[in-house]
């Protein structure tokens, strides 16, 4: 499965001065990559969409088809693929519509400016080649993002595709199109437990209607 792990630049470290920047305006966000991520989300969607539909498909085959299952066995099998169908779903739309975690600008978040930041904003200067800068009591600064990252929530990390911080950073799923972190990943590996049950359960059931 594609992932984004891009390595991050060193931080430089730098003693914080109160209230440094306060008056400086904070250059643009970075537009995250979204035909990109467009795109990886389609595929995603695609095939979940497709695999749910197959396996819908075998649940109407068990059910209507005359075998050797019973009827109660039937229903069973209907209910089992559809709610294994129904979790998958579940866990895709949770994945690509809920909040991963993104650091948002706010002035807890941005304030105060490190020095050297502070002063390439002065300069005119961009911070593109700057670094991320480290604070023994703040913690890092991303020049990207112009943001502290939260240092009592796990790992952090800029993803280069969203163009976002985000809190409990795994990596950026190419198959989805969304940055998988602690807290979308049981969706995501729950969505990946589904399919091999889905189709353990299409073969119990298939030998049952051959047994009898």
């Amino acid at each position: 499965m594609p992932t984004d792990t891009k390595e991050e630049p060193a931080a430089c470290v730098v003693e914080m001065a109160p209230g440094a920047g306060d008056d400086l305006a904070l250059p643009l966000l970075k537009t995250p990559l979204e035909r990109t991520k467009r795109q990886q989300l389609a595929i995603g969607t695609s095939v979940i969409s497709i695999l749910s539909l197959f396996v819908l498909g075998i649940a109407l085959a068990f059910y209507f088809v005359e075998t050797r299952l019973s009827p109660a066995a039937r229903i069973a099998a209907l209910v089992i693929l559809g709610s294994e169908i129904l979790v998958a779903l579940f866990c895709l739309e949770r994945i690509a519509h809920s909040d991963p975690g993104v650091v948002e600008r706010t002035p807890q978040t941005t304030r105060p400016l490190p020095p050297v930041v502070a002063e390439h904003l002065r300069a005119g200067r961009s911070l593109g080649g700057l670094g991320h800068v480290a604070d023994a009591e703040r913690g890092v600064f991303c020049t990207t993002c112009c943001i502290w990252r939260p240092r009592d929530r796990g790992r952090c990390a800029h993803c280069h595709i969203c163009q976002r911080c985000v809190v409990g950073f795994d990596h950026h799923c190419g198959f989805y199109g969304r940055c998988i972190t602690k807290r979308n990943m049981p969706y995501f590996t729950v969505i990946w437990f589904t399919w091999p049950a889905a189709i353990l359960t299409v073969i119990v059931f298939a030998i049952m209607s051959k047994v009898g």
